[in-house]
């Protein structure tokens, strides 16, 4: 145990089964893209302070190796969660690998920046890591011609689109 990508395959599995149980479903259906569940590997973030840490160190995981995967951070009071109450969005590099998670916060959540990235890591670096392009490097590689948006929302949005127009 403890290599980041096993603790993030962890955390992506851990965030998966707790979709049907959150908000996640119906804010997806309410935008049209329920697909995007299965397609993508959306998953949810529980809301407490230290459910999927608590659920990484049942695994094996040691507090340096969630810390070092950028699920967990060291706070004053100790280890807790980097994302709770999130709507997760896997983010891949250029080679598909998995190297963090976009968050992003309840429609009815006010008070929370909307959107939350995992903190930079020996893995992930937002600002060297576009979300989407990890996923779309075979239809890129094929010659699909590709779309820069505003959101990680809208770029599920475009792939539904684009998807619906290849079917016709």
């Amino acid at each position: 145990m403890g290599s980041p990508d096993e603790v993030l395959a962890h955390a992506q599995r851990f965030y998966r089964q707790r979709v049907e149980k959150s908000w996640v479903r119906d804010y997806l259906r309410s935008r049209h893209l329920s697909a995007a569940i299965s397609e993508t590997g959306i998953g949810y973030a529980p809301s407490g302070w230290t459910t999927t840490t608590d659920h990484l160190l049942s695994l094996g995981h040691s507090p340096g190796d969630l810390v070092r995967a950028g699920v967990s951070i060291k706070g004053d009071r100790g280890l807790r969660d980097v994302m709770r109450d999130r709507l997760m969005l896997p983010v891949h590099d250029h080679t598909g690998r998995l190297v963090g998670f976009l968050g992003r916060a309840s429609p009815d959540d006010t008070r929370s920046p909307k959107y939350l990235n995992t903190p930079s890591t020996e893995l992930y670096e937002k600002r060297s890591t576009l979300y989407g392009l990890g996923e779309g490097r075979v239809a890129l590689a094929a010659g699909a011609t590709p779309f820069i948006v505003e959101g990680p929302m809208d770029k599920l949005a475009v792939d539904k689109m684009a998807s619906q127009f290849r079917a016709n």
